[in-house]
């Protein structure tokens, strides 16, 4: 089990782009269920990579998980990069959506003594690690992935919630008309560790049958302005990996 959930690890960060969707006409989708819990600590990431980097990518994976897992670390789902931002300046080559069942168990990682620095590591390994933490999740987030579908994922930094959530709730509506469907909305700041600072006031996950719905449904209803209290906005088309 370990050794799977390894190779996922390693895939997610070493790839950089998928130009098309993995699933062929003939072929059955991948599918993974997501279910977190409330209660629970969700860990959002993002990252870029450095070249070159491939055995102490390996390495830093070997070392942490195995530990990770035993304070109740589990990967639930990795995206990866299949186009240029949408919105927003930032590439990241793959996004992350961890969890732990409790934020004790998260605690007990930080503070877990081992002979490896994997800070320093992942200073090594990636100019960009982006890492927010949401704890004691207030109800429980499920959804499913498939490997055949466009996933947008939206981040933003909000001045005005109020006129914000107006926005989004509109918006919201329309997508549902275009044929989009919302996997995972957080509403709310999350925490970053010290030297990982990242945190927007919303994370949004939907998902597309195709690129042109999506491109077809933003033209009309892209709320990412300051007259919508919007301060910031990142946004990237992905592909669920699964293996």
């Amino acid at each position: 089990m370990i050794k799977h959930v390894l190779l996922t690890i390693v895939l997610a960060f070493s790839l950089c782009t998928i130009t098309n969707l993995n699933a062929q006409k003939g072929q059955t989708p991948k599918t993974k269920t997501i279910k977190i819990k409330k209660g629970q600590v969700l860990d959002f990431l993002n990252a870029i990579r450095k070249p070159g980097t491939d055995d102490a990518m390996n390495e830093y994976f070997g070392k942490v998980f195995p530990p990770a897992q035993k304070y109740g670390f589990k990967l639930d789902v990795t995206f990866v990069t299949i186009a240029p931002p949408i919105q927003g300046n930032y590439h990241a080559q793959f996004f992350g959506v961890s969890s732990w069942t409790n934020e004790e168990g998260r605690n007990k990682f930080e503070n877990h003594k081992m002979d490896f620095d994997y800070k320093q590591a992942r200073r090594e390994i990636w100019s960009v690690f982006n890492l927010s933490f949401y704890k004691n999740l207030k109800e429980d987030i499920e959804f499913t992935v498939s490997d055949d579908k466009l996933y947008v994922i939206t981040t933003y930094w909000i001045d005005d919630m109020v006129a914000f959530k107006k926005a989004k709730n509109k918006a919201t509506h329309n997508m549902v008309a275009a044929g989009g469907k919302e996997m995972m909305s957080i509403i709310g700041k999350g925490e970053s560790p010290l030297g990982y600072y990242y945190e927007p006031n919303v994370i949004l996950i939907t998902e597309w049958e195709t690129h042109e719905a999506f491109d077809s449904y933003l033209k009309k209803n892209n709320i990412s302005s300051k007259e919508n209290g919007v301060r910031n906005v990142q946004q990237l088309k992905t592909q669920a990996l699964l293996q």
